[in-house]
């Protein structure tokens, strides 16, 4: 019982748990931020975050350790963006809970059946003139990590399955969910989204 309890103690002294404030929670990709990195941690680039939005972490220190040299030019960029960016080569995967980012290990890469089956999917994102959208966030559905399109619109990410649903999102646009094998390329077009005034 002794033995239980101190094992406990020690896992939760090992978790940086930062409980978030309350009040409204708001979307990673409507928060912009400016994190700028020259070979330096990954918690450098989370205390960045942390220090200009309400979002807060909570992550297993020790998995966090082994990447201590990322760099990443300062530009304004969403919260959602810049965590993609940040855990882009990295074996962690994140998920959102109220305004708590929770990173944690990426699941199921070991067995090398389960890696064989992942999939490749490419394509690009325009607007409804077919202008190449850059900065698209791109995101599994129920799933954490994901990556952005490029100065194109062009984006290549890696998914499960080819029945993976894919979400595209931008600010002042309707997001839009596809599966990844509904056509190769794909191609996708993001309308404007109606605003009213307040």
């Amino acid at each position: 019982m002794k033995l239980s309890c101190l094992l406990a103690s020690a896992f939760l002294f090992s978790i940086n748990m930062l409980i978030a404030a309350p009040g409204k929670a708001q979307r990673l990709e409507e928060v912009d931020v400016t994190v700028n990195l020259k070979r330096q941690s990954l918690r450098e680039g989370i205390r960045q975050i942390q220090q200009q939005s309400a979002f807060k972490f909570a992550y297993v220190a020790s998995q966090l350790s082994p990447y201590d040299n990322i760099t990443m030019p300062a530009e304004r960029r969403s919260v959602l963006q810049t965590l993609n960016l940040l855990l882009e080569n990295t074996e962690l995967a994140w998920s959102l809970n109220g305004n708590t980012i929770v990173i944690t290990e990426k699941r199921g890469t070991d067995p090398p059946l389960l890696s064989a089956r992942v999939i490749t999917v490419s394509g690009k994102v325009t607007d409804e003139k077919g202008n190449g959208l850059p900065n698209v966030t791109i995101t599994i559905k129920n799933g954490g990590g994901g990556t952005i399109t490029d100065v194109n619109g062009h984006f290549t990410v890696r998914v499960p399955d080819e029945k993976t649903i894919i979400v595209f999102s931008m600010i002042g646009y309707a997001s839009v969910e596809i599966a990844a094998g509904s056509s190769t390329p794909l191609n996708i077009i993001l309308k404007e989204e109606n605003t009213f005034p307040q």
